[in-house]
């Protein structure tokens, strides 16, 4: 399975982790973003065109092997997914040849 990275897969991406970074995931709004969060990680399945029994790429890491209980194809996919969208997710390098 090839899934594409569009701007709407990277823009959720960007969301799911800004969610993460300002410890939003945890508290229902108002005082969170978890109802945010869920939305934006099930969008973002959906955009990479991933079915329901296929790991979230936020389940994973960008590498290391998965656990002995977990399928190892769908580690895999999901791992080669997420290093795709941080790819992607990295700021342009600018004209000097450093991130702008």
């Amino acid at each position: 399975m090839m899934a594409r990275i569009g701007p709407e897969a990277v823009r959720l991406w960007r969301l799911v982790n800004e969610i993460y970074d300002v410890g939003a995931d945890e508290a229902w709004e108002p005082a969170g973003r978890r109802a945010e969060l869920r939305d934006a990680e099930r969008e973002l399945h959906a955009a990479l065109g991933l079915s329901p029994w296929h790991y979230a790429v936020t389940w994973v890491s960008s590498d290391g092997p998965p656990a002995r209980w977990e399928d190892p194809n769908r580690h895999a996919l999901a791992q080669q997914l997420r290093r795709a969208l941080e790819a992607a997710s990295m700021p342009a390098p600018g004209p000097d040849g450093g991130a702008e």
